[in-house]
């Protein structure tokens, strides 16, 4: 620091570094008049500067200020910049202050600009600008902000008002904001009081369809009225689309006493309520509820009614702080179909009545419940799944936080679903201990899939942590179409205005650990694209029901592929789970094989992929084109042996594998106007030699009766009896014109043969 006398005053320069912190001074002094010179300071890292500010700080800044006077008065000019400024959790792009202070000593008048960019708190950013101009008693300031919320949805706001420093007064002249298409605006002046505490001289807001009035002192002790008047529940769809609220609230509150131990009453009133996607058939929901406040306590009673569907009603005394007790009696009954609107976007449905009459004691931090809840004819359904449980009855009794499932039954198809157990809401995580039990239950029922389970599981964990599912199920019976098409999917189109931020993704929902054994006791039966297979097996299911690892599968024990009015029997096959599938829901995997030798050539026909979406391959060894190795399989011998109407066969069943057939098929046409189960046309064998045409029917599921007639003569009747997998039993009759080796030359079988053979497969 430099000190020099000049004149009748004095000169002082002084210069300061520490870190990243430079401040320089050069001001003249004199003896009487205004102060003169510069003061300049620099902070590179204003990190630096935390240990003194006691919080954490960052960026830069850069700010100078000159004094001089005027008319003999002190003035000063302030220019400050900062960038990257950070306070705590706020940062700010860049900030600029630029202002002037005429008669600093005697009668200040401000005139000053601030402008701050890019700043973000508490997932608020934006822009903002302000202004403050006038004498201390009457300074004016002025505010506007365009502002992103965590979403990124934009929100404008512009304020206006008149400050008495000296007093400690301001009068709001102007305030409006913008929110998502939702306005705010000031309805008049507002004056508040912020001498000895803080007061309002009637601050009214209109908007959303309403008006909302608030009058009195909050501090140092409270005498405050509050009022709001039909409040649109419709313009707070933006913020909350998923619930859609409709109606209108009003609310009323007389306080006294101090924020921290209020006194006086609360009441609040709703009409018309409802929730998007409701019946208009349904009555609209009333809410009635009224407070009276004691300090550490408040007395309440609600009661919310919807025709026939709602009747509920809240009793007791509700804490106002975190050490008071609760003591609260809840009563009434309720239709689950309300809760529709929130289930029907992910394809699910409930109904059902449930009745409650309960209490709630403890603490708001650990609460205790006590009562019982009884559920009468519930049904949930779930069409992505194929989900269905009916005629649902369940009891609940609570007793000090601990819930006891007491009864729990429900219908699924021709069987049944049961359980009991517990959950203790008292101990951390909630630990839970349920029972289920199915029995010849039939849940999922899909054009995909049909099911029938028996077994006892059990769901153990904690439900607020990890719950893991366990038991043994046995499979009965159960049912895989393999559709030839589906219908086209209707698409959700996710629309935003341009420059909005797409909207953040779903909460990832709560997976469930599991130990599951699944063992087949009857059936797996698998139709469909020209499928008819039954399967058996066992499989795992480990991991979480997010991401579920399958293991073992259902193996064939019999199959067959009808293609072009030919039947092959597949010699291998299996059906296994992945836990996933193209269209999201529960979808099996295939892998079916059938092969056939010939001519020294082995033909061989996969079906692999989904069941919602098979693929079907053809190869061969040695490898042949796609029309040669169906000809191999459907006929045993080369296309060039061929007649024309096997041919055409070999070109439909082509394009039908590939899947760019139209559905012409003509041996399939006679075939079903006959009522036949197979109608083909191949070469001879046996008594019939030259083209052959074979028509048949199973008149029982393993059980076909067929003929074979050539078209040079010769008959030939055939039974097929499947007895097990691996052995079936064939008598066949034949008759016909041609000559036998037994006969001689030139004799005539006038009367045929009968032949019966057995034929063991492995």
């Amino acid at each position: 620091m430099d000190w020099t006398a000049k004149g009748g005053g004095h000169d002082a320069k002084l210069s300061l570094d520490w870190k990243s912190l430079t401040s320089r001074a050069a001001i003249t002094v004199p003896q009487k008049g205004p102060l003169a010179g510069r003061i300049a300071l620099d902070a590179t890292d204003l990190n630096d500067l935390a240990t003194f500010m006691g919080f954490a700080m960052g960026g830069s800044l850069h700010a100078t200020g000159d004094l001089g006077g005027q008319g003999g008065k002190q003035s000063a000019t302030l220019r400050l910049n900062a960038n990257a400024l950070k306070l705590e959790s706020v940062t700010v792009g860049a900030a600029a202050i630029d202002g002037t202070i005429a008669d600093a000593l005697g009668a200040p008048r401000i005139d000053a600009r601030l402008n701050a960019r890019d700043f973000a708190a508490a997932g608020i950013t934006g822009s903002a600008a302000g202004a403050l101009n006038g004498a201390l008693d009457k300074l004016a300031l002025s505010l506007t902000g365009d502002l992103k919320d965590a979403q990124g949805q934009p929100a404008h706001v512009t304020a206006a008002a008149l400050a008495d420093v000296p007093k400690s007064q301001l009068q709001l002249n102007q305030l409006a904001a913008d929110w998502r298409g939702e306005n705010i605006a000031l309805a008049g002046p507002a004056k508040f009081d912020l001498a000895n505490g803080a007061a309002v001289d009637r601050l009214a807001l209109k908007g959303a369809g309403g008006e909302i009035v608030v009058q009195g002192r909050a501090l140092p002790k409270l005498a405050l009225t509050a009022s709001a008047e039909n409040i649109e529940l419709a313009s707070f769809r933006s913020f909350a689309p998923q619930l859609g609220a409709e109606g209108t609230l009003s609310a009323h509150a007389q306080l006294t006493g101090t924020i921290a131990a209020p006194f006086g009453t609360v009441a609040l009133n709703g009409k018309e309520l409802r929730v998007a996607g409701y019946s208009r058939r349904l009555a609209p929901a009333a809410l009635e509820a009224q407070a009276q406040l004691h300090g550490t306590a408040a007395q309440v009673h609600a009661k919310l009614s919807a025709g026939e569907s709602v009747a509920m009603t809240l009793d007791g005394s509700a804490p106002l702080s975190a050490a008071q007790a609760l003591d609260l009696r809840v009563a009434g009954s309720g239709d689950l179909s309300l809760l529709n609107p929130l289930l029907t976007a992910a394809g699910r449905q409930a109904k059902g009545r449930i009745t409650l009459d309960g209490s709630v004691a403890g603490t708001m931090a650990a609460p205790r419940l006590s009562g019982t809840a009884t559920l009468k004819g519930a049904e949930y359904q779930d069409a992505v799944q194929g989900l269905r449980i009916q005629d649902v009855a369940a009891d609940l009794k609570a007793d000090n936080g601990v819930i006891r499932i007491v009864k729990l039954d429900g219908k699924a198809g021709p069987g049944s679903i049961g359980g009991g157990g517990t959950l203790d809401t008292t101990a951390p995580g909630w630990p839970a201990d349920l029972a289920i039990t199915l029995r010849n239950a039939r849940p999922i029922v899909s054009d995909m899939m049909t099911a029938s389970l028996t077994g006892d599981l059990a769901l153990k964990g904690e439900a607020l942590r990890a719950l893991t599912l366990s038991g043994k199920l046995e499979v009965p019976k159960a049912e895989i179409n393999i559709p030839d098409s589906f219908p086209p999917e209707v698409r959700t189109l996710n629309i935003r205005r341009r420059g909005q931020k797409p909207p953040p993704p779903p909460p990832a929902t709560t997976s469930l650990a599991l130990d599951l054994a699944v063992a087949t006791t009857g059936p797996v039966i698998v139709r469909g694209h020209g499928i008819d297979a039954d399967l058996g097996g066992e499989l795992t299911l480990k991991g979480s029901s997010g991401a579920p690892q399958v293991g073992g599968g259902f193996q064939m024990q019999r199959g067959t592929l009808t293609v072009a009015g030919q039947v092959l029997s597949f010699t291998t096959g299996k059906v296994s789970f992945d836990g996933s599938g193209v269209r999201s829901r529960l979808d099996p995997t295939l892998n079916f094989v059938a092969e056939t030798s010939s001519g020294g050539v082995t033909a061989t026909l996969t079906v692999g992929g989904y069941a919602s979406a098979p693929k079907i391959t053809l190869s061969s060894s040695p490898q042949l084109p796609q029309d040669e190795i169906l000809a191999h399989l459907l006929f045993q011998q080369s296309s060039k042996q061929l007649t024309p109407l096997q041919m055409a066969q070999i070109a439909q069943a082509l394009a039908s594998l590939s899947g760019i057939s139209n559905g012409f098929d003509p041996v399939a046409s006679i075939r079903g106007g006959l009522g036949l189960d197979r109608l083909a046309v191949s070469g001879g064998s046996g008594v019939t030699t030259g083209t052959t045409v074979e028509a048949g029917k199973y008149v029982f599921r393993n059980i076909y009766v067929g003929a074979k007639q050539g078209l040079s003569g010769g008959t030939q009747a055939q039974v097929q009896i499947d007895i097990t997998r691996n052995l079936k039993a064939e008598a066949t009759i034949s008759a016909g014109t041609s000559a036998t080796a037994t006969q001689g030359a030139g004799a005539q079988d006038t009367g045929g043969t009968l032949g019966l053979s057995y034929q063991f497969e492995y």
